[in-house]
């Protein structure tokens, strides 16, 4: 079988690794940093561990996967996606206590319809997990329901929260300065009935695009072999010339 003229096999090297990226660029995790300021603690029972006051600074760190399947209303203009536990993850840190989801679902609500009609008192990007049972890692949880999360709204119902219905990926696609109302909750309930809840502000938000190991492994192997057919094909071209 005749070599392949050297410009051929770094076309193919190029488009060896070029494929690989667009089959593989799509999948990653995509990491969230909130930040914020406690505005409301409500304790009816006592069971919220003590430490908590108003004006403590908050962090909420939160990463999904992307893409995902979605749930989308037309009617409605609302996206909704569900995650597995392994697809989804979300923590606040209030002081030295932090609540995580660990091991629960999580879910991501888009609603971006640019009417008065439906726009104006609904989540626009709404982002809860909901944990089960008493776990180690939810301080004060009680045995039926606790769940975590922030809303973000934009009342004057414009487009300018968020672009589109699809998952964000980076900062660009959430623009935080739009929402009118903007907060982030920590809560833990027996029922219909909250015994206790945390809720602060949102003053930050960052998207951060994290490829899956499997993913970055790809390119990488995509890249070595390309790598290798364009070092034969140099050597093949030297050994014609001599």
């Amino acid at each position: 079988m005749p070599a392949l003229p050297f410009f051929s096999c770094v076309r193919l090297g190029f488009a060896l690794g070029l494929s690989a990226f667009s089959a593989k660029a799509h999948a990653q995790f995509v990491s969230c940093q909130v930040t914020g300021t406690v505005t409301h603690v409500t304790d009816l029972n006592g069971d919220l561990p003590s430490g908590v006051t108003v004006g403590d600074q908050v962090l909420t760190t939160f990463s999904f996967r992307t893409p995902h399947l979605t749930n989308f209303d037309p009617y409605a203009q609302i996206t909704n996606y569900s995650f597995a536990a392994s697809e989804f993850s979300i923590s606040t840190t209030i002081g030295a206590l932090t609540w995580s989801s660990a091991g629960n679902v999580g879910s991501i609500t888009i609603r971006n319809d640019g009417s008065n009609i439906l726009g104006d008192v609904s989540d626009e990007f709404f982002v809860i997990s909901n944990i089960t049972g008493t776990p180690d890692s939810f301080p004060g949880a009680l045995e039926s329901y606790s769940n975590m999360g922030f809303d973000l709204r934009d009342t004057v119902a414009t487009y300018d929260l968020i672009t589109g219905f699809a998952l964000p990926t980076s900062d660009g696609v959430v623009n935080l300065g739009a929402a009118t109302l903007a907060q982030g909750f920590v809560q833990s309930s027996a029922g219909a009935s909250v015994h206790w809840n945390i809720t602060y502000s949102v003053e930050s938000l960052t998207l951060t695009a994290i490829p899956e190991p499997a993913t970055v492994a790809t390119w990488t192997a995509a890249g070595a072999f390309a790598a290798v057919i364009v070092f034969r094909a140099r050597r093949q071209q030297k050994g014609a010339a001599s």
